[in-house]
C-alpha cells in the first residue's frame, strides 16, 4: 500500500476532495485514523520505510551529533560491552 493507493481500493476512503482535487492535513489525517487497523498499521510502515529512505536528510542538532559520536566512540573503544537488543529488552522488560 503507498499514499496513493491500497491493496484493495475498497478499503480506504479517498484522499483527495472529489470536487475541489485537494485535501487539507486535518482531511488526511482523519482519513488516516478511519483506515481499518491493517491498513492504518500498514500506513505507518511505508511511512517508516520512506523516512529511513532518507535517514541522512534529517537534521541533528550539534548536541545529537555529539551524543552519537560519544556513543560510537565508547563502542569502538569496548565492542565486547555492547549487549545484543534481546539481552536489553529482556533486562528492560524483567524477564
Amino acid at each position: 500500500m503507498t499514499l496513493g493507493g491500497s491493496r484493495d481500493p475498497g478499503l480506504r476512503p479517498p484522499l483527495v476532495d472529489e470536487y475541489s482535487g485537494s485535501t487539507t492535513d486535518a482531511d488526511f489525517t482523519k482519513q488516516a485514523l478511519n483506515l481499518p487497523l491493517p491498513d492504518r498499521l500498514q500506513l505507518v510502515d511505508d511511512l517508516w520505510e520512506s523516512i529511513l529512505a532518507q535517514a541522512e536528510e534529517i537534521p541533528l542538532t550539534d548536541g545529537q551529533r555529539d551524543e552519537l559520536d560519544r556513543r560510537v566512540a565508547r563502542y569502538e573503544a569496548n565492542p565486547e560491552s555492547a549487549k545484543p537488543w534481546g539481552e536489553v529488552r529482556d533486562r528492560l522488560w524483567g524477564k
